[in-house]
């Protein structure tokens, strides 16, 4: 949310349907791109303490 209200600060609201699409793919693959660091940060964590739990 916060990087699509600046994107239309620094660009301006879309002005046309195919901006807006650009930019509504854009907002899509950034939280794609978060939700993906997200699930190997999870992943890494998860068995850095399986690994100490079995010790």
């Amino acid at each position: 949310m916060i990087v699509l209200f600046a994107d239309v600060m620094f660009t301006g609201l879309p002005n046309d349907a195919g901006e807006w699409g650009k930019m509504i793919l854009f907002g899509l693959l950034v939280v794609l791109f978060c939700s993906l660091i997200s699930l190997a940060s999870l992943k890494m964590s998860f068995k850095r303490n399986k690994d100490i739990l079995d010790d």
